[in-house]
Order: C-alpha cells, then sequence, then structure tokens
C-alpha cells in the first residue's frame, strides 16, 4: 500500500500586519488534546507577544467548553456557527430581519444560549444576504 498513515497536527495563533503573516505561537495537538486546551495555549502564548483585540476562529470552535473558555479569558471572537437545529431555528424567528446593513444585506441579533448542563450564552449574528438567484442561502455567524 502506497501512501503515508501519519501526519502532525499543529495549532497556530497568527496575524497580519502590512500583508505579512507572523506567527506568534503554534502547539502540537494530538489526539487526547482539547480544542479548548489548545486555544488556551494559543492564546497564552500570543498575548507574551501583544494584545488580542479580536480572534478569528474555525467553526471547530463552536462548542461550549471553547465559547466559555474565551469568555473567561476576555478574548473578543467571531466563530462561523454550525448550521444545526437550533442555529436554524434562531434564523427563522429571526425573520424578519430588523437592521439593514446597506448593500441589501439585513442582519439579525439575539442572545443565543446553548449547550445541555453547562450552558453558555453568547451573542448570535445572523446575516442574510438576499440571494442572486432562487435557493440562495444565508451566512450564518456568531460573534
Amino acid at each position: 500500500m502506497a501512501g503515508t498513515r501519519w501526519a502532525h497536527r499543529i495549532g497556530t495563533i497568527e496575524s497580519v500586519v502590512h500583508g505579512r503573516r507572523l506567527c506568534f505561537q503554534a502547539v502540537p495537538v494530538v489526539q487526547t488534546t482539547s480544542k479548548a486546551d489548545v486555544i488556551d495555549a494559543l492564546v497564552s502564548g500570543a498575548r507574551r507577544w501583544c494584545p488580542i483585540r479580536r480572534l478569528f476562529i474555525e467553526r471547530a470552535a463552536f462548542t461550549v467548553a471553547c465559547l466559555r473558555l474565551l469568555d473567561e479569558l476576555s478574548v473578543p471572537y467571531v466563530i462561523p456557527a454550525q448550521r444545526n437545529a437550533r442555529v436554524k431555528r434562531a434564523i427563522k424567528e429571526g425573520r424578519p430581519f430588523s437592521k439593514h446593513a446597506g448593500g441589501g444585506v439585513y442582519v439579525h441579533i439575539s442572545q443565543f444560549t446553548m449547550g445541555g448542563k453547562e450552558k453558555v450564552t453568547t451573542t448570535l449574528v445572523i446575516i442574510c444576504r438576499p440571494p442572486k438567484e432562487e435557493g440562495g442561502r444565508m451566512m450564518c455567524s456568531h460573534t
């Protein structure tokens, strides 16, 4: 069998300044490493070099543990929301969208609670751009 069965996974926190990408911290990620532990190590490492004004993070961090950690660390963040049943319900309940952001874009902002025993409440921002053609999709962002 040709190919490889192994890979190295590394979490990084970066900034783009004047068109150049700067890596402030990198941490190895193994199977037993939680997403919250990776985020904690990355944010702590980056704060040694500069303040964090806003953290743009991937959809995998849309979990109760990660959101709670980011709130505890007082890090403003933007995470694309996972399109699960609860988010879809929030989109339907948000119609008609109340705030016009210009250019035909409408925005609905609401409090969103997620989790089972341990809950976290955050702000769900739903951005709706009218589709150019029939059957277009909305983009959900979470901040």
